[in-house]
């Protein structure tokens, strides 16, 4: 089974085309929600706008040419999931997955969006981000 080097969620990448070197833009840490639509808005107020997830691993003896499925599934604070999967192989001594995300649901309360990562159903990571809303900074602010 592949070993996980690392695993972030950021904002956007750049992938380098001579080099293969990716640079990462933004990792997510924590984020300062928006107000909540006022009733009747018929906008709905999402979170992010797009965001990457971006995975490492490294090459184990036993790996050769299997095929292995990624699964990231995101828990939003309320307790709601949403999986998303990609299937990979082991190419080379190092593989990098990405996966890139328009839109999220939008959230309504401050706590951790938690982004679950697996290996052909093994857990291999977690990425936590802390949210805070407008009105829990100001009300720390003053």
């Amino acid at each position: 089974m592949p070993k996980l080097e690392y695993f972030l969620l950021c904002e956007s990448i750049s992938v380098d085309q001579e080099t293969n070197r990716v640079s990462l833009f933004n990792v997510l840490d924590d984020l300062h929600l928006a107000k909540p639509p006022k009733e009747g808005d018929s906008k709905p107020a999402f979170i992010l706008n797009q965001f990457v997830a971006v995975a490492v691993f490294n090459r184990q003896p036993e790996d050769g040419d299997k095929d292995f499925e990624a699964c990231l599934k995101y828990n939003l604070p309320d307790n709601t999931h949403k999986e998303h999967k990609l299937k990979f192989k082991m190419e080379r001594n190092r593989q990098r997955i990405v996966m890139r995300f328009v839109g999220m649901p939008p959230v309504a309360k401050d706590g951790l969006l938690s982004f679950d990562l697996s290996v052909n159903g093994e857990h291999a990571g977690t990425h936590t981000i802390q949210l805070f809303s407008e009105s829990a900074t100001e009300v720390e602010a003053t």
